[in-house]
């Protein structure tokens, strides 16, 4: 008995430690606020918002401009006013390393969080976790550089926009080595009058990278477009698991992948034409029309 509590109070005292390393910085202890914007982070360390801030701008309200980076929006929001003609993002970053965003409330930008690199060692290690998306009118995420984690966070009503040369539209979109984990995305909309495509979760060229246990809901396309759930592209040798994609009976294909070195394994893949496209079945895939 005695060793069966000393298990439990470890076990109690790792998953306290768990929830405060993600708790990160909180409202009281906060000391570098983002209070305006446009900002411009150049400062490495723990940033955070201490209200709702706005923009009728299309620019990039935050920039995060060094690496080692965390962002804590306190569940506040970062908005913009541009409607459909947008060419806004709300955080950005090009190049860096380390770089975490949490508990951000982002409407209505072209694109929320846009963490980029130029190749996969460029920059990376980020961590974008618990986070709202809604309105964004091209990609709710999009997150590039290797050893990268995308989790728990909520990407709604994507699509909308008015700017020519937009085609595609995506919740997620991730490149190179970047793990997609326990997200919910529901309603893509493909870019009306231009054929165009709706993506819950797109993987980009990559060497690894899991996509596991996703809610993705609601891909609509425009035209000849394609409606698809999880698309990897590629040939890295990745897993699709543990995903519920829900089609409306006539979208395209639940997951598609570019080459069998993608393996999918228990997955729903409901109410689309083709369940799977070229992974590598693991078994246990439940593909519906």
């Amino acid at each position: 008995m005695r060793s069966i509590l000393f298990a439990l109070l470890a076990l109690i005292a790792v998953m306290g430690w768990m929830h405060a390393a993600r708790a990160a910085e909180s409202y009281a202890t906060c000391t570098n606020t983002v209070t305006a914007l446009p900002k411009t982070i150049s400062t490495a360390g723990n940033w955070c918002l201490k209200g709702n801030l706005a923009t009728s701008a299309s620019t990039h309200a935050i920039t995060i401009a060094t690496d080692d980076v965390t962002l804590d929006c306190n569940n506040f929001e970062i908005s913009e006013t541009g409607g459909a003609a947008t060419t806004g993002i709300a955080i950005y970053s090009n190049n860096h390393f380390n770089t975490t965003i949490r508990h951000c409330n982002i409407q209505g930008f072209e694109h929320g969080i846009y963490l980029s690199s130029s190749s996969g060692t460029s920059g990376g290690g980020h961590l974008v976790e618990d986070n709202h998306l809604e309105g964004s009118t091209v990609t709710g995420i999009r997150v590039s550089g290797d050893d990268s984690i995308v989790r728990d966070n909520l990407v709604f009503d994507t699509g909308g926009s008015t700017v020519a040369g937009t085609t595609s539209t995506y919740g997620i979109y991730t490149n190179e080595s970047v793990g997609v984990y326990d997200n919910t995305v529901m309603g893509v909309l493909g870019h009306v009058g231009a054929n165009g495509n709706a993506y819950g979760v797109y993987s980009a060229a990559s060497s690894a990278g899991t996509i596991d246990t996703n809610r993705l809901r609601g891909m609509v396309s425009d035209g000849t477009g394609k409606a698809v759930g999880v698309k990897v592209a590629g040939t890295g040798r990745r897993a699709v698991r543990d995903n519920d994609v829900f089609g409306n009976g006539a979208s395209n294909t639940g997951v598609s992948c570019a080459a069998s070195t993608a393996r999918a394994k228990d997955n729903i893949l409901d109410g689309f034409v083709t369940g799977r496209v070229t992974c590598g079945d693991a078994g246990d895939n439940d593909a519906s029309h």
